[in-house]
This record gives structure tokens, C-alpha cells and sequence, in this order.
């Protein structure tokens, strides 16, 4: 005799639950955020290493160029940064894009990425999910690694529309990047919201879209309470 199939909204709800950092029977285990971001079912970057860009100078010009090429499925990608300027090249089109253009949230400002340490995640499109590349650095002016960072994303890398996002830069990294559930195709990343007034620091963390039209909010929500003066370790829950 066969089973009836799951109800779809319980089957999300499990899916959530399993990898709810913790668990309710868990809610007082201690996660960084790198850790948060790793118990995503869909994290897009899970099993690719990031790579360094190569930096070089043209002579006269004090801003480097920073460089990467290779294959991103089966297609030949030449990036190009130099400054605040991206360049693309899949195959024989080019896609040029400006920081100071990306799709961004409201609050958020253009930062820069620092061509001392900028790392370049590349994912090709499998099963399903988007050919996505990545860029991410400290801020040019900071002195530690969270929880702050410049994080850009072009989420449709193999598109002629190809679009670029600027994360949000409160715990922003490429690893927090992952598949829209149900949605073949689409990328979601981590919002992080400070609870105002909160002792110890809290904050609401809230997956958006990154849709034509900038960040939308979806309905999967943490909240985060952090542990202690550190700056990257948290008791997280479902609110």
C-alpha cells in the first residue's frame, strides 16, 4: 500500500527545520556565522574553494587591475576589476558593469573591494542552479574581518542581462549565497537587522531574493543573539 505524498507546505517546513542551525532540541549551540551560512541545504559556493585574482599595474596608473580567467561551463570567463569598474567576458560577449551601479539595498552604501585580498567564487549552473561568480574582500579601510565585508554578486553570470548585486555588508560573504527553494534559478542571500536596545546584541536574520527589481524578503527568518563580546558567535533560532 503507498503512502500519501507530504503536504508541500509540511515538507518545506521540514526542510527548514533539518538544517536550523542547532535545532530546537539544540537552540543552545554556538555558531560563527561561516557556520550559519554552511547548514543552507542550497548554499550555492558548499564545495568551491574561492580563487585569488591576479593584481597587476599598468605603468603610470597607481589603481591595479585585478584578473581571473577559465572555464564556467564549458564557456571561456575572463574578469577583469580594475577600481570600481567589472568586466566580463563569456565567451565573445562582454558584460561591463560599475560598482557604484550595482543593485543594492537602501541603507546601504558603495564600498569598494580591496585589491590586496579579493576572492573570486565562480559556480557553474548544474541541476538546476544558476552560473553565479562572486567577489568578495575586507573593506579597503578595515583592520579585521567581520563583520563588515564588500561583497558583489552577478547571480545570472551566463545571461546577456547579466545583472550585479552589492550584498549587504553586516556578516555579507559569498558562502551565505544560496538556491531560492522551489525556484530553479534564483539566488537568496542573509539580511542581517539589528535589534535595537537588545543586551545581549540580537539581530533578525532574513533570506531576500535578488530579483530585476533589487532585494526581496522571504518568508525564512532567524533571529541571532550574540554570545559574549565576540563578533562572530551567536545562539540563532527560528523567531
Amino acid at each position: 500500500m503507498s503512502k500519501a505524498p507530504a503536504h508541500p507546505v509540511l515538507a518545506a517546513l521540514i526542510i527548514q527545520l533539518a538544517w536550523l542551525p542547532g535545532g530546537q532540541p539544540r537552540a543552545a549551540e554556538v555558531l560563527d556565522s561561516a557556520a550559519f551560512y554552511a547548514r543552507h541545504p542550497g548554499q550555492l559556493f558548499r564545495d568551491t574553494e574561492p580563487v585569488d585574482m591576479t593584481v597587476g599595474f599598468l605603468e603610470g596608473q597607481e589603481t591595479p587591475y585585478q584578473t581571473w580567467e577559465g572555464l564556467v561551463a564549458g564557456k571561456k570567463v575572463y574578469v577583469e576589476l580594475h577600481g570600481t569598474q567589472l568586466k566580463v567576458k563569456v565567451g565573445p560577449r562582454w558584460i561591463e558593469r560599475s560598482l557604484q551601479g550595482a543593485i543594492r539595498m537602501p541603507a546601504e552604501a558603495m564600498t569598494a573591494l580591496d585589491a590586496r585580498g579579493t576572492e573570486l567564487y565562480v559556480r557553474a549552473g548544474a541541476a538546476g542552479r544558476p552560473s553565479v561568480l562572486c567577489l568578495e574582500s575586507l573593506r579597503p579601510d578595515a583592520q579585521q574581518a567581520v563583520p563588515l565585508r564588500s561583497v558583489y554578486v552577478v547571480p545570472n553570470l551566463l545571461s546577456p542581462s547579466a545583472r550585479l548585486y552589492q550584498l549587504p555588508a553586516l556578516y555579507a560573504a559569498c558562502r551565505g549565497l544560496a538556491q531560492t527553494e522551489g525556484r530553479p534559478g534564483e539566488v537568496e542571500a542573509p539580511v542581517w537587522t539589528p535589534a535595537d536596545q537588545s543586551k545581549p546584541k540580537g539581530f533578525a536574520i532574513r533570506y531576500h531574493r535578488l530579483v530585476k527589481r533589487g532585494f526581496m524578503p522571504t518568508g525564512l527568518t532567524f533571529s541571532a543573539v550574540s554570545v559574549g563580546d565576540q563578533l562572530d558567535e551567536f545562539r540563532v533560532s527560528k523567531p
